[in-house]
């Protein structure tokens, strides 16, 4: 057993199972690769997630969760000091190539009894290695408790066991997966308990926000030109528009018209550009490109997304308004869009796939 205070307490048992000939540890992983999973899949992560494994009677996850829910609960306790109560999420992951998960602390703030303890087993292929990615990398936070960079990246073993306390600094995230082949499996999940008083979170200073341009012909018609055609359709924007109140998010597959695409993709790889690295690791991190030196094709689209005409495509694909729009709300009683707010109206109704 390792035990680790840096960047914030964790611990890491290897050969957690003691299994001389692997014939358990073997038919858990068929167990588990046979359940059913969800595919997450978003701008924070990529993986599939079983549902909670509470309900799962097969003869090996349930040896795994009686010994989890008991006796590693219990040593737990002793061993952390930490107050659990019998309330514990447990799923397992699959992450395959190009899949993982961005940085969080897993912290949900306001809970009384909350995540208290994080655990991560693997049953990952023995000749896994950190060429292989989906390590778990461990942050060091700055002055105002935000992820500044890795301190530690924990890699993937077979028959190991990593837990954490959960707290205000515990930021974590899984690394890319590289492997092409091989998947990284494991089970996971939380051990809960009353939750000691968080410090008040960080307050940001608020982004700078602009309002749409004003609507201008030639807008309208770079729409047209840029935009593919079928989202401009009243009644395909109106099934868009469902999905989202539905699931609160949404993806529009070739959005921008392919030809259009490419010349911008090609744009974009120009060596003049000047790009700076913004943000913290939790919260907008990337690159943001020095407007002054982006190709006339790039501001142009910029300039198009700050339109007018895009800011109403926007509303009625989501079934919300910009601020600028509120006081002209003129929704039907169904809160269809109606040609007003689409640029190509058609006279049947499409579905999309």
């Amino acid at each position: 057993i390792k035990l680790v205070h840096e960047p914030f307490s964790h611990s890491i048992i290897d050969d957690f199972i003691i299994d001389e000939n692997n014939s358990y540890l073997h038919q858990l992983a068929i167990e588990l690769n046979n359940i059913k999973f969800n595919k997450k899949d978003n701008d924070l992560y990529k993986f599939k997630q079983s549902d909670d494994l509470t309900n799962i009677t097969l003869p090996a996850i349930e040896k795994i969760k009686q010994f989890l829910y008991i006796n590693f609960k219990d040593w737990l306790i002793k061993a952390t000091g930490i107050q659990l109560i019998d309330k514990i999420d447990m799923t397992c992951s699959i992450y395959r190539h190009t899949d993982y998960l961005l940085c969080h602390d897993d912290d949900i703030h306001g809970d009384v009894e909350g995540r208290r303890i994080a655990f991560i087993y693997y049953l990952v292929p023995l000749t896994w290695s950190h060429q292989d990615g989906g390590t778990l990398d461990l942050f060091d936070i700055d002055e105002n408790q935000q992820p500044i960079r890795i301190a530690q990246s924990l890699i993937p073993k077979h028959n190991r066991l990593t837990f954490f306390e959960v707290s205000d600094k515990s930021y974590h995230q899984v690394a890319e997966v590289l492997n092409e082949m091989d998947t990284r499996l494991s089970i996971n999940g939380w051990f809960h308990g009353p939750v000691h008083k968080r410090p008040l979170p960080y307050v940001e200073i608020p982004l700078k926000t602009q309002k749409p341009s004003e609507f201008q012909q030639n807008d309208l018609d770079r729409i047209k030109t840029c935009i593919e055609s079928m989202y401009l359709d009243v009644a395909i924007q109106y099934d868009i528009q469902s999905n989202f109140q539905d699931n609160s998010e949404t993806k529009l597959e070739q959005f921008l018209k392919k030809d259009y695409y490419q010349s911008l993709v090609n744009d974009l790889k120009r060596e003049t550009i000047n790009w700076t690295l913004r943000g913290p690791y939790n919260k907008r991190h990337y690159e943001i490109a020095d407007i002054s030196t982006l190709p006339s094709s790039i501001n142009e689209l910029i300039q198009l997304f700050g339109s007018e005409p895009m800011f109403t495509i926007v509303a009625s694909l989501t079934g919300l308004t910009s601020e600028s729009n509120e006081n002209n709300d003129d929704d039907s009683e169904e809160d269809r869009p109606t040609s007003s707010t689409s640029y190509e109206p058609t006279t049947k109704k499409q579905k999309t796939s």
